[in-house]
Parts: structure tokens; sequence; C-alpha cells
């Protein structure tokens, strides 16, 4: 089956998840297998600006229109390739693979029951991941320090920028704990055993999803 990726939310992200998935899906299937896949690749800059208005209904308007437009175009499932933009989805009635259920799955197949969340200040404040987490039984701890995470992840990781200084300060507010992260950027500067990567774990279920249908 077809997925629908709305990206570009950054396109750093996109372009990660467009690489993870393809890759688990060829050495999974063999061969010359590749993920059929629609990518909606859009203006960060037009969405950022509603973000940080707080126009989440225009947003919803927007997710609402680009899910139909990939799902008129064949795509049988959609996928948001970043956590802040699930939000508008709260309200939507669009089949989706959800990067919080995604999440979800791992962190209680792992046995864990009490994380760290970091993200953009929209994604540690709100309930559109977090709530997913807590009514799964999972206790979510977001750090004070929401502003610097908030200037990192849009000044720096957005952009491409990776800075040395910035990943010790994320492992100082991490400080070894099992941390989600909750932001599609955020591997560009922390990878290890303690960190569950929103990320990979959700273009692993999109690989998941292709994998399954084409083996039916």
């Amino acid at each position: 089956k077809m997925v629908g990726i709305i990206g570009g939310l950054s396109y750093e992200s996109t372009g990660y998840y467009y690489d993870k998935i393809n890759r688990i899906v060829a050495q999974e299937l063999g061969g010359l297998h590749s993920a059929d896949l629609l990518i909606r690749s859009l203006d960060f800059y037009e969405i950022e600006k509603l973000q940080s208005a707080g126009e989440w209904e225009a947003l919803e308007k927007i997710m609402k229109i680009e899910s139909e437009r990939l799902l008129s175009c064949g795509a049988d499932i959609i996928a948001v390739a970043s956590n802040t933009a699930h939000k508008p989805f709260e309200n939507l009635s669009i089949p989706m693979i959800h990067i919080a259920d995604a999440l979800v799955e791992r962190l209680l197949e792992d046995g864990l029951r009490k994380i760290l969340l970091i993200g953009t200040r929209f994604t540690m404040e709100e309930d559109y991941i977090k709530g997913r987490l807590i009514e799964k039984g999972i206790d979510v701890e977001v750090p004070a320090e929401t502003k610097l995470i908030d200037d990192i992840i849009f000044n720096e990781l957005c952009k491409g920028i990776v800075k040395e200084e910035s990943k010790k300060q994320l492992e100082r507010i991490v400080s070894g704990r099992h941390c989600v992260l909750g932001c599609t950027e955020l591997n560009m500067l922390l990878s290890g055993d303690n960190y569950y990567d929103s990320a990979s774990i959700h273009a692993e279920a999109i690989a998941r999803y292709i994998i399954d249908s084409v083996r039916k």
C-alpha cells in the first residue's frame, strides 16, 4: 500500500524519513524493492508562522487539504514527518500512522513507564503527543528549559546547523535519563541507548506498514 507523507516540516527531517524508510524496505524485501510513497513537501516558513501565532484552526485546514490531496492521488494512509504538525490532526478523521502510537508501542515493548520528553515548546507543553503517552500509563516528565530547547530546534537544527555546544546543553538537560526525542530533528544532535528517537521509530512503523502490505 502507498503511504502519503506530509513533509518539509523541516526538510532536514523529511530527508531522514525518506532515507530510513527506503533502507528498511530494501533490506527487508530484498532485490530492487523500495518504498511506495507520495511526499508533499510544504514550505515550513509559512507553517511555522502559523504555529508561532497560534493559528491552529488555519493549520488544521491546511493539513486536511493536504491529506485529502494525497489520498486522492492514491495514498492509502497518511504520515506526518513532524511531531508538532500532529497537533492540527487532533480533530481530524484522517487515516494515519500516528507518531505517538509508534512511540507508545516501542516504549511499552521495552517496559518503560517513565520518560523525559523534549521537543518544540508545543510538544512539551501540550497534549497531542504527551497525552497519548499518558493515556497508555507512561509517566511523562518535561524539563524546565523549554525555551532553550525550542530555540535550538528552530534556530539551528531546522536550518541544518549542528553545534557541539547545543549538544552539550541538551545532554546536560537529559542527564542520562530515558528520553523521547519528540522532535524529528533532534537526532541530528543526540543518539544512544537512552534516547527514543521519534523520527526513527515513526519511520520504522511506516516501513513496516509498507512491508506488511507487500507480503500479504
